[in-house]
């Protein structure tokens, strides 16, 4: 048969979740259920360690009971349970046999300190515990200061008033026993509700933690327990106490860190008032005697909770830390682009899943490698020297820029890859974290529109030269058939000698006539060349970086090896980029198509610079040019190409005149060809002269 009911632990479940975020009266009667009954021990405990023969206690844990009932509690109900609270005090006080007038000071008292306290503990602290870290107890330790003080002062005066003792020799037993009771008493009683020990359905303590709590417990028997008659040996057992108290405070819980200080701190202050124990000092004198047990135990408490409060912290920002690196985690394995993060010397330190599948290689075999090891030859023996350059100079070439790269694989295989590359600090540390994104069917899907766009390119090139044939035709037409006319007009004159003095006249005609022919031709020729050329600054390595990411699209499919060689130190040139890609473009296609017709299959485009040139070599590995091709090789309408038209290289030529350089033809020494881009070096502006000046006397941010 199935029970029914809650079980222990829900139990104490509930009444923890009813403490915590119950409804107001189910708050307040779940705390004056469990609190008052601690509170009135709180007050026989108070009484019950009281040192001889003053009769004074050291330790006044009944304010610290209150403060914490009283955060706890809604801010509507804290006069009812304050007022609750003292009405208790007074009538155990009466049946104790305690005067009316001495009762009524304690219930005074009591209610002032808990009230104040709880006061400046809900406005600086709120309802949290103390011990979460070492700013809040040191808010509390000034909470406890705060009242400690108006409890000493105010009970004093009160004794003072009514029996005539100075206030001198009560203050400070008052102010110790109180602030050693509220900093004892409050962690205790706020960490309950929130304690990981009361939603535990077995208690579960760490074995070293154990050995402590019971080597604490040795010494307390050593110590207190009446079986050694030695004072030597008491105190040493009592100072043993400490280091254990402080291995709890770090390695277990704050909830039973503090349990265990406060069994402790009773234990010893109970055999003390006994006669027992370390604080039976014959020489000195009984008031300094109990001072200097307040200090010593005030000390302690401090010491061990505020190791609490720090491991307590620390284990939160662990803890936190933990989350947010699970996080990272989770959010690095499901981008769908990869991510490598590398650091200053291109160690890479994350690889995540979908790099993984991307470059075949599994996170263990490349963490802890250079990042070279996904690169092709002509790209990882320039990688250092970039990251070099930029860590001296903090100049970027790719970092927040982004570009086309190519990739190669764990077999070996390359492929066509998106980089974007960003910066961030690790501590003192840049930490460089790459997203690439695999363009290869992107870039299969370009490849056949550009075929497809190539192939009507060439039937409305056709159709272009077609029409611009009609026009041409068309528009020599008249200056022609007159040229014709009077041509023969003036050969009959000739033969027949006759009308000779016109003769001029006819030649004068047709002079005009020619004339006019030049200017269709001429007009024409501008309207087709016409075009807006917007030039800028650009870096030739990368040109050629992103003009061969386009070049050799389904090269690789049919065995063809790029080889890029970047030249150092390039400097820019002023150009317009579209121009200048759209000749290695077709430089690169133009050697696609020989290399096919050969038994090696390499391309090779590399880069260098003379004082005033940059020089751009695209080099195939084909059969070469015949003599006769190269001497009209950059003619018009001459082509080598089945179904080509012939005017590729004549415009590239053009544009390469156009922009100052040249493009040249010589055969390869080992075979194939040779196409030479030479572009003019630009120099520098008045103002990017003084641009420069500036950064070399402002050295730029490498974060920038």
């Amino acid at each position: 048969m199935k029970r029914s009911g809650l079980s222990g632990a829900a139990a104490v479940r509930t009444i923890a979740a009813a403490v915590e975020e119950g409804p107001g009266p189910a708050r307040l009667l779940v705390i004056l259920a469990a609190g008052l009954p601690l509170y009135l021990l709180s007050q026989w405990l108070a009484f019950a360690a009281t040192i001889q023969p003053q009769n004074i206690s050291v330790f006044w844990p009944p304010a610290g009971v209150m403060l914490a009932m009283l955060v706890m509690t809604p801010r509507r109900h804290m006069l009812f349970v304050a007022g609750l609270l003292a009405i208790a005090t007074l009538f155990c006080n009466l049946l104790a046999g305690r005067s009316a007038g001495f009762s009524a000071m304690l219930v005074f008292n009591d209610i002032a300190t808990g009230l104040a306290g709880a006061i400046l503990y809900r406005k600086f602290l709120g309802k949290r515990s103390p011990v979460t870290g070492i700013k809040p107890f040191g808010l509390f330790l000034l909470v406890v200061a705060v009242s400690a003080f108006l409890s000493a002062t105010v009970g004093s005066a009160i004794v003072n008033r009514t029996f005539g003792v100075p206030i001198a020799e009560t203050w400070d037993h008052w102010f110790g026993a109180m602030a050693l009771g509220i900093l004892v008493a409050v962690p205790l009683f706020l960490l309950l509700p929130a304690s990981d020990l009361l939603r535990s359905r077995w208690l579960s303590i760490d074995p070293e933690a154990l050995a402590c709590v019971l080597g604490a417990t040795v010494f307390l028997t050593l110590a207190y327990g009446g079986f050694v008659q030695s004072p030597e040996i008491r105190i040493a057992s009592a100072i043993a106490i400490i280091p254990l108290l402080l291995w709890v405070a770090v390695r277990c819980e704050a909830m039973i860190a503090c349990i265990l200080l406060s069994a402790v701190t009773v234990l010893e202050i109970l055999a003390s008032s006994h006669g027992k124990g370390m604080f039976v000092l014959q020489s000195i004198p009984a008031h300094g005697s109990v001072v200097w047990i307040m200090a010593e135990f005030t000390i302690r408490a401090s010491a061990v909770l505020m190791l609490v409060a720090s491991r307590s912290e620390q284990r939160a920002l662990e803890q936190q830390r933990a989350h947010q690196a699970a996080r990272l985690v989770s959010i690095v394995d499901a981008a769908t682009d990869g991510i490598i993060a590398i650091d200053e010397h291109g160690i890479i330190e994350t690889f995540s899943k979908s790099a993984e599948q991307l470059f075949g290689y599994a996170a263990p075999e490349v963490v802890g490698e250079n990042v070279k090891v996904l690169m092709p030859a002509g790209y990882r023996e320039h990688h250092d020297g970039y990251l070099n350059h930029y860590m001296k100079t903090g100049e970027r070439r790719i970092i927040g820029i982004g570009r086309i790269v190519t990739g190669q694989r764990k077999d070996g295989s390359t492929f066509p890859m998106e980089l974007s590359v960003g910066e961030a600090m690790d501590g003192a540390r840049p930490v460089f974290t790459g997203f690439v994104r695999n363009i290869t069917d992107r870039q299969e899907a370009e490849r056949k529109f550009r075929e497809l766009q190539d192939e009507l390119l060439h039937v409305s090139r056709l159709g272009a030269m077609g029409e611009l044939a009609s026009a041409i035709a068309h528009e020599l037409n008249q200056p022609l058939t007159a040229i014709t006319n009077y041509a023969q007009a003036a050969r009959i004159m000739v033969e027949k000698n006759s009308g000779m003095d016109d003769l001029p006249a006819i030649l004068g005609k047709t002079a005009e006539q020619a004339t006019r022919a030049g200017a269709v031709i001429r007009q024409l020729r501008s309207f087709v060349t016409a075009r807006q050329v917007e030039r800028t600054n650009q870096k030739v390595n990368q040109l050629i970086e992103e003009a061969c990411a386009l070049a050799v699209i389904g090269a690789r499919e049919d065995g063809i090896q790029v080889k890029i060689q970047h030249g150092k130190n390039i400097p820019d040139v002023r150009v317009d980029r579209i121009q200048i890609q759209q000749i290695l473009i077709n430089l690169v296609r133009n050697a696609a198509d020989a290399v096919l017709q050969g038994k090696q299959r390499v391309i090779t485009i590399a880069s260098k610079a003379t004082a005033s040139q940059v020089i751009i070599d695209v080099t195939d590995s084909g059969p070469g040019i015949s003599e006769e091709g190269a001497r009209n090789l950059f003619k018009p309408f001459v082509t080598t190409k089945p179904g080509g038209m012939g005017i590729g290289l004549s415009l590239s030529r053009g544009i390469a005149e156009a922009h100052g350089g040249t493009l040249s033809y010589h055969p390869n020494p080992s075979g194939g060809a040779i196409f030479t881009l030479r572009l003019p070096v630009q120099e520098p502006t008045g103002a990017e002269l003084e641009a420069s000046d500036t950064r070399d006397s402002h050295p730029r941010d490498p974060h920038h």
